[in-house]
């Protein structure tokens, strides 16, 4: 059995990886002003993120090419997974274009922010490149086609343009679009890696859990745990019910749920600030599912959900800014 999965609790070691979830949600949540909750939850992230770049470095310094599914842990001086470092150098950026509402339309007068964001950015698309990651392609990707059908809408509803006009230039849009996502997905390596995915064994991963629990969800679910080899459901969901049992699982299910039914409710009601925090849970929702949380930095992610948590849950357009 491996050393880090010998089965001990290690309390100090714990108590770091616990504390901070419940911190995350109790300081977002008392903090009065928006602006105070905004700057701890992107601090949260901006962590992350310099972790991320710190073990990036120490990868590119004391391994060999290539580096899919593998990195240096430079504070554990250790090989791990490379999720572990991906997952988190791509929070910053989601965060900022959620954040500050590039979905819907980009604020010019926000320079400095907008400058932030693109630094950001470029970094976390290195990292994910270095790393074959797909994830956060999947989902700019996904964004980038939501954008597009949102800009092509406000061009057709401009009233004072002629027919050919909107055709010229919804037709350059989609043009552009649709080629340099064709080109990526063609001819790049993570391109080929989210078209030639083995899709099919992540669903698996989901039958096989849910054959599990279904005649008792109140047990631990059969770990195998190898010296070469150690089964995951990829799923924070599934894995933490499988090493942390039963409860822990049911918390997680209900927050889930809890959470995106307050945010989904408030931007039905056209509360934009809440739609915000709904875009950017949308966008987090792909990495909880196909976590390994011992191998994928899990204690920062669940930090993050949690502040997230009390984001949603305390903030509307009618909050105060300061």
């Amino acid at each position: 059995m491996p050393q880090h999965l010998d089965g001990k609790l290690n309390p100090i070691l714990y108590v770091f990886k616990a504390f901070p979830t419940l911190f995350s949600f109790f300081i977002i949540f008392a903090l009065p002003s928006l602006k105070q909750k905004k700057l701890f939850f992107i601090g949260i992230a901006l962590g992350m993120f310099v972790f991320a770049i710190i073990n990036s470095i120490a990868t590119l310094v004391y391994l060999e090419p290539p580096y899919y599914g593998k990195a240096y842990h430079f504070f554990y001086k250790m090989e791990y997974n490379s999720p572990g470092i991906t997952i988190l150098a791509s929070m910053l950026p989601i965060v900022l274009f959620c954040f500050n509402g590039y979905l819907l339309k980009i604020d010019k007068k926000l320079k400095w922010q907008n400058i932030f964001f693109i630094f950001v950015f470029l970094i976390s698309l290195f990292i994910s490149f270095l790393f074959s990651a797909r994830t956060f392609f999947f989902l700019i990707i996904a964004n980038i086609i939501i954008l597009v059908l949102i800009r092509l809408w406000k061009i057709y509803s401009i009233p004072n343009k002629g027919i050919y006009y909107k055709f010229i230039i919804g037709f350059l849009i989609l043009f552009v679009s649709c080629s340099s996502i064709y080109f990526f997905l063609k001819e790049t390596y993570i391109g080929q890696r989210i078209m030639n995915g083995i899709y099919s064994e992540k669903l698996n991963h989901h039958v096989d859990y849910w054959n599990t629990v279904k005649k008792d969800f109140f047990i631990y679910p059969k770990i195998t745990i190898g010296s070469e080899y150690t089964f995951w459901y990829h799923n924070i969901f599934f894995d933490s019910h499988k090493t942390s049992g039963p409860i822990t699982a049911l918390i997680l299910y209900i927050y889930s749920v809890f959470t995106f039914l307050i945010s989904l409710k408030k931007s039905l009601k056209r509360d934009y600030r809440s739609f915000r925090y709904f875009h950017f849970y949308i966008c987090f929702i792909p990495y909880l599912m196909t976590t390994i949380p011992w191998e994928s930095s899990e204690s920062q992610m669940v930090a993050l959900f949690a502040g997230l948590g009390a984001l949603i849950t305390t903030v509307d357009d009618q909050t105060p800014e300061m």
